[in-house]
C-alpha cells in the first residue's frame, strides 16, 4: 500500500514487500496503520495508542489491523530464513491485545 512509503528497488514508489498476516477470531481491533521508523511505530491513521512502541523485529516497516486482523509488512530479504516469523506472531498477539477495548 502507498501509505507504507515502500520503494521498489528502482527507487519509485511501490514493488512487493512480505506481509506476515494473522486472523484473531475473538479481536475486536480498531483500524490502524502504522509505519515503523527504527523500530518504533508512528501511527499514521487510527488510534495512537501503539505511537512510539517498539517493534523489534529485522526489516519491520509497517503495522495495520483492523477488525479481527493484524498484519506486519517487512523486508523479508533482512532475515531471509525466517528466523523470526514466531517473533513476529508473538510480537503482533501482543500488540493487538493492547488494542482490545
Amino acid at each position: 500500500p502507498a501509505w507504507t512509503g515502500h520503494k521498489a528497488s528502482n527507487g519509485k514508489a511501490g514493488g512487493m514487500m512480505a506481509y506476515y498476516h494473522m486472523v484473531l477470531p475473538a479481536a475486536r481491533l480498531p483500524l490502524l496503520q502504522a509505519t515503523v521508523v527504527d523500530g518504533v511505530l508512528h501511527v499514521l491513521l487510527g488510534d495512537p495508542r501503539l505511537n512510539g512502541q517498539t517493534v523489534a523485529i529485522a526489516g519491520a516497516q509497517a503495522l495495520d489491523m483492523q477488525a479481527n486482523s493484524i498484519g506486519l509488512y517487512w523486508d523479508e530479504s533482512a532475515d531471509l530464513h525466517g528466523t523470526a516469523l514466531e517473533t513476529m506472531k508473538t510480537t503482533l498477539t501482543s500488540l493487538a491485545q493492547q488494542m482490545q477495548p
